[in-house]
C-alpha cells in the first residue's frame, strides 16, 4: 500500500467515538498500521491487523467494529474480497477502502454495488481519513438506530418507512411507546404524500398544517430527511460517463488546477461540450461525485 501522508495534517475530529465504537484497519503494511495508530490513537478506538485473514479472525475476536477500512492491493485477498467477507460476517459494519489511482474502476464499481461505503486515493492526507472516519461512524449510527427503533415498534424484517432513519435518534429521550407510534404515523402519512406527488417540502408543509399531531423532533427529523435522500441519490461516475441533468457535488480541474466547473452546478449539454474541448487536460477515468435529481432516478 502507498503510504497514507499521516503526518501531513491534524486530525479533523474533534471528539473520540463513543464507546463500542471501534473502528479496524487492514493492511499487509505494518508501518502503515503503526502510523494510524499514532495518528487517531487520542481520536478514535484503533484496532489493526496485518492482512486479510488476520482482520478476519480479529472481526471473530473482537467484533463487530462499527467501521472497517481496508487497503486494495493485498496478497492472498484483495480488499474486495476482504470486505465482501466483512459484510457477510457484520452487514451493519461500515466498510472503507483504499485504493490507487489504477484501480479506481474497481473502487467506483464497488461503491455503486453497495459494496463499500467510501474509498479513499492514495495517498490521503490524515485531514481527509479522519473526516471520511467521522462520516463512516454517523452512517453506522444512523444504520444501528434504524434497526433498534425498528425491533422496538415490531415492524417486519426489511419494513422501512422513510422516515424511521431520520428519526430514530430521537427515540432515545423520549416515551418509547408513544413516540414510536408517532414515529411511524408520520412515516406513512409522510409517504403517502410523496406518493401522491407532491415534493419533499410540499409535503412537510401539508402536514405541518396539523402542527399538534406531532412532536417537534419528528418534525425535525422530516426535515433533515431530505438531506438524507439527496445523499442516497449521490454515484461516483468516472468523468467520462457525466450526463446532462447531474449535479456536481466537487469542483472539476483539470491537471494544471484550473478549476473548469465549480461544484453545485447542474451538467448541461453546454457544460459537456466545454469538458470535450478541455479534454487534452482532463482524466476520462477520474472519479467524480455527483448528485442525480429525484425527477430523473424516477424515470
Amino acid at each position: 500500500m502507498t503510504p497514507v501522508e499521516i503526518g501531513s495534517g491534524r486530525a479533523a475530529a474533534s471528539r473520540s467515538a463513543p464507546s463500542g465504537e471501534s473502528i479496524l484497519c487492514v493492511d499487509d503494511d505494518p508501518n502503515i498500521l503503526e502510523a494510524l495508530q499514532r495518528q487517531f490513537r487520542k481520536t478514535f478506538r484503533i484496532e489493526t491487523a496485518l492482512g486479510p485473514e488476520r482482520g478476519l479472525a480479529l472481526m471473530q475476536a473482537k467484533g463487530p467494529f462499527a467501521v472497517v477500512i481496508s487497503d486494495l492491493r493485498m496478497p492472498g485477498m484483495n480488499g474486495i474480497q476482504f470486505l465482501t467477507n466483512v459484510r457477510m460476517l457484520a452487514p451493519e459494519t461500515v466498510r472503507v477502502m483504499f485504493t490507487g489511482q489504477a484501480d479506481l474502476a474497481d473502487a467506483i464499481a464497488a461503491v455503486n454495488q453497495g459494496a463499500i461505503f467510501r474509498f479513499l486515493l492514495k495517498p490521503s492526507s490524515a485531514i481527509i481519513l479522519s473526516k471520511v472516519i467521522e462520516s463512516a461512524l454517523e452512517q453506522h449510527r444512523l444504520i444501528v438506530a434504524e434497526r433498534q427503533l425498528t425491533q422496538q415498534l415490531g415492524l417486519p424484517a426489511g419494513a422501512r418507512p422513510a422516515a424511521v432513519p431520520a428519526a430514530s435518534a430521537e427515540a432515545a429521550s423520549a416515551d418509547p411507546v408513544s413516540f414510536g407510534a408517532a414515529i411511524l404515523q408520520a412515516a406513512i402519512e409522510f409517504d403517502e404524500r410523496r406518493r401522491r406527488g407532491l415534493s419533499h417540502s410540499d409535503a412537510l408543509a401539508s402536514m405541518r398544517a396539523g402542527a399538534d399531531r406531532y412532536p417537534p423532533a419528528i418534525m425535525a427529523a422530516l426535515t433533515r430527511l431530505e438531506k438524507v435522500e439527496l445523499a442516497e441519490q449521490m454515484q461516483v461516475v468516472p468523468l467520462s460517463r457525466l450526463a446532462a441533468g447531474m449535479i456536481l457535488e466537487q469542483d472539476i480541474c483539470g491537471r494544471n488546477g484550473m478549476c473548469l466547473i465549480g461544484k453545485g452546478q447542474q451538467i448541461t449539454a453546454t457544460l459537456l461540450q466545454r469538458l470535450q474541448g478541455f479534454s487534452h487536460t482532463l482524466d476520462k477515468d477520474a472519479p467524480v461525485a455527483v448528485r442525480i435529481p429525484e425527477l430523473q432516478t424516477a424515470g
